[in-house]
């Protein structure tokens, strides 16, 4: 299906069993609004030239978008990621939509590049989040999202606003060695993790706090 169109009529009451797209491209706006994807979802590569509905999907296999490409507002709002999600790579050139989404297992999207608003707010994350490398130009919000584990921004790009406001981080706080974060970047009302489990833990604690009292002191 490499660099053929393809088309998805978007019935959503339907189970996709089979969904191969890798590096397909979709010249009309892809609606997999609803859908449960009950295979391995690969769209690795795949090009998105109208924008992309999946909100409310299912994925309950993994769902691959690794380096995919999405020209228009891509929207998983309220989506379900069972097993992990990759979306490492990828280049939303519109504002995304993760908002309520929820990521059961590790949720790729290191070195991703966000050219518009990238909106995680109320999403969870059951395990480790890696935008490590990532770029967000504009106004990144992860208000109200989950951390229920690691948080790795490790050497982004964070070039505008972002909000965690309302955050709640439960194992140790987020991680930012090597990122300059905006000084719009706002923090009211977070929810700090509470004492480390492991000794693991209390190092990335540590690591964690130094960084936050570097850029903010």
């Amino acid at each position: 299906m490499a660099n053929e169109p393809a088309t998805w009529p978007g019935d959503s009451s339907k189970l996709i069993k089979e969904a191969n797209f890798a590096a397909a491209t979709f010249t009309e706006r892809a609606n997999f609004a609803g859908a449960t994807f009950t295979e391995v979802a690969n769209f690795a590569g795949a090009t998105f030239t109208e924008g992309a509905d999946f909100a409310g999907a299912t994925f309950t296999e993994y769902a691959n978008f690794e380096g995919s490409t999405f020209t228009k507002y891509p929207d998983f709002a309220d989506a379900t990621f069972t097993k992990e999600a990759y979306f490492a790579g990828a280049t939303f050139t519109e504002r995304v939509n993760f908002a309520r989404a929820t990521f059961t297992e590790w949720a790729h999207f290191a070195g991703a590049t966000f050219t518009k608003e990238a909106y995680f707010a109320g999403a969870t994350f059951t395990e480790v989040v890696d935008f490590a490398g990532a770029t967000f130009t504009k106004e990144a919000s992860f208000w109200g999202a989950t951390f229920e584990s690691r948080a790795n921004f490790v050497n982004c790009e964070m070039k505008s606003q972002t909000r965690f406001d309302g955050a709640s981080f439960r194992l140790v706080p987020p991680l930012f060695d090597g990122t300059n974060l905006n000084e719009g970047t706002t923090w009211f009302g977070v929810t700090w993790p509470r004492s480390p489990r492991t000794v693991d833990d209390a190092r990335l604690t540590v690591r964690g706090y130094e960084r936050l009292k570097l850029r903010w002191t």
